[in-house]
C-alpha cells in the first residue's frame, strides 16, 4: 500500500507547518490525531490539548475553509449546519 499518494500527504504537510505558528500550539503540548468523517467527506488536522483545535485539509467541503484553524465550538457548528439546501 502507497500512504503517500493523493492530495492528503502534502495538505497534512502544510497544516503541520501551520499549525507550529499557533498560539494554542506555543502555549502548551497538543497531540496531532487525524479527524476523518467519510459522510462529509473532511478530513482534519486535530490538534488535541487544553483547546481542541481542527484545521481542515484540502479539498475540503465546501462548509469549512482548508488550512483555516477552527476552535472546537466553531468546527462543529460548521459541520452541524443544514447542507440540504432550499
Amino acid at each position: 500500500m502507497i500512504v503517500s499518494a493523493g492530495p492528503f500527504p502534502a495538505a497534512t504537510a502544510a497544516v503541520i507547518d501551520r499549525a507550529e505558528d499557533l498560539p494554542e500550539v506555543r502555549a502548551g503540548d497538543v497531540e496531532l490525531r487525524i479527524l476523518e468523517v467519510n459522510a462529509l467527506h473532511l478530513t482534519a488536522a486535530w490538534l488535541a490539548g487544553d483547546e481542541q483545535v481542527f484545521i481542515p485539509l484540502e479539498p475540503a467541503p465546501p462548509f469549512v475553509h482548508a488550512g483555516q484553524a477552527y476552535a472546537e465550538d466553531t468546527f462543529f457548528t460548521a459541520l452541524n449546519q443544514d447542507r440540504r439546501g432550499p
